[in-house]
Formats: structure tokens, C-alpha cells, sequence
């Protein structure tokens, strides 16, 4: 028995560009085997056909991808808003699921609908960056951290209370035009993110649910090994 992904978020979005339906094909192939029903495929935005604004600055190789990726969380963000959305969950065509992902959503999402303060973003997959800050904190009594810094976008959830602020946060064009003076740093979508997640209620269980599979990245085109990142923060 599988889990349709439906039944426990408004919208469920896999990030996909009509250039690579290869990708699209082993999302599919990754999410029947894990027996995930319940997506929709969201036309990507291609930063080689609309290429970024004047005041975007991005310090890397691949300015037109990371700009396609910004402008693709953008765009889903205002969608499910304009649906009505309550949640969404957005799901990167690289994502790829844990052996018991079907049985242990059910259990993270009723552990947060526990939480006193709720949640803000849920992330089921992703990598903590704590060098330069501190490790995510445990929440007493559950399997579940308040996080403080999660870099990765390939699967995370967003709430309604959070949706307007997440799409102004991640398009405060200040922030991109200044970077060209930051030096070695990448202001890519999740860093951006990363800088509000400890002033939010930002959630992840402690292991986790989606990691990315291996094969070539859209943002940036370098071939990667599946990964996890299990217990690996910056510079651990």
C-alpha cells in the first residue's frame, strides 16, 4: 500500500524542465517503487531562456540556472497562494525517497500538528549548515528539530502563515544586488532561506525522508553522487 501525497498537503509540485524529461521519467520511475502517488509536474523556469535582471548577481558558474531555480520556488510560492492553498510541498525532479518514507510521514506530520507553535517550513530532505552558527535543536518528547540554517530545496513543505513572507524574503532583490561584494559565497535560493530559518519555525525530522539522487544538476551541471547528508553540516 502506498501514500498519496494529496491527502496530507494542498498542492504537491515536482520541479521539472521540458528540457529534461529524462529527469521527469526517473522521478516517476524513483516514486513508484517508493509507492508515492499524488504530484503534479511544475514546468520548471529555464534561466537560459529567461535570463535574470540586471540587479541579479550571483557569484558562480551558472548564474542562468540558479536565476531558473529562484524564479521556479517564486512562482510556485504565488501559485499555491493564489490557490488557496494551506500547504504545499515542493519536490525537486532529483529527489529521492527513503525505504520507509510512506510509513514515516504519517508520523513526522502528526508529530508537527503537535507542536505548539506549529510549523512554518517542513523539510524532509536537506543538509544543516551550522559552522557558523550551532547545530539544529532537538524538540523534547519528538523525532523532529527546530532548525537554524537548511541549505537544499528538493524537498521542503511551506505553510500558508509563511507562503507571502517566503516569496518576498527569496525575492528581496537588496540582497542579490549587494552580493557582488560578498567574496567565495553563493546567494543561491537556500542560502537566501537559510538566513530566516532560525526567526521561524522551521522543521525537519531528524532523519531524513527525501534525499537527491545522483546525475547531472540543472543548476549548475556537475555530475553528483547520490546523497543524504546524514548528519553533515558545514565543514563536519
Amino acid at each position: 500500500m502506498g501514500i498519496d501525497l494529496k491527502k496530507h498537503f494542498d498542492k504537491v509540485y515536482v520541479v521539472n524542465l521540458d528540457s529534461r524529461p529524462d529527469k521527469w521519467r526517473a522521478f516517476k520511475d524513483r516514486a513508484k517503487k517508493a509507492g508515492v502517488v499524488g504530484f503534479d509536474r511544475f514546468r520548471a523556469v529555464d534561466g537560459s531562456l529567461c535570463n535574470p535582471p540586471a540587479w541579479y548577481s550571483f557569484h558562480g558558474a551558472n548564474m542562468n540556472g540558479a536565476w531558473g531555480c529562484l524564479m521556479s520556488h517564486f512562482m510556485i510560492a504565488y501559485d499555491a497562494m493564489l490557490s488557496g492553498a494551506d500547504t504545499y510541498l515542493v519536490l525537486e525532479d532529483d529527489a529521492c525517497f527513503s525505504s520507509d518514507f510512506k510509513e514515516r510521514l504519517p508520523d513526522v506530520l502528526a508529530e508537527t500538528n503537535k507542536l505548539k507553535n506549529g510549523w512554518d517550513m517542513l523539510y524532509l530532505g536537506g543538509q544543516h549548515l551550522y559552522k557558523e552558527t550551532r547545530s539544529p535543536d532537538k524538540i523534547e518528547g519528538t523525532d523532529l528539530l527546530k532548525c537554524v540554517n537548511v541549505n537544499r530545496t528538493h524537498a521542503f513543505a511551506v505553510h500558508s502563515r509563511f507562503m507571502l513572507k517566503f516569496s518576498q524574503h527569496i525575492m528581496h532583490a537588496p540582497d542579490y544586488i549587494d552580493h557582488r561584494y560578498y567574496h567565495n559565497f553563493l546567494r543561491h535560493v537556500d542560502h537566501q532561506l537559510g538566513e530566516l530559518h532560525d526567526h521561524m519555525q522551521t522543521i525537519a525530522p531528524i532523519n531524513w525522508l527525501c534525499g537527491q539522487a545522483e546525475g547531472s544538476s540543472d543548476v549548475n551541471g556537475q555530475e553528483k553522487p547520490q546523497e543524504w547528508w546524514h548528519g553533515k553540516g558545514w565543514g563536519k
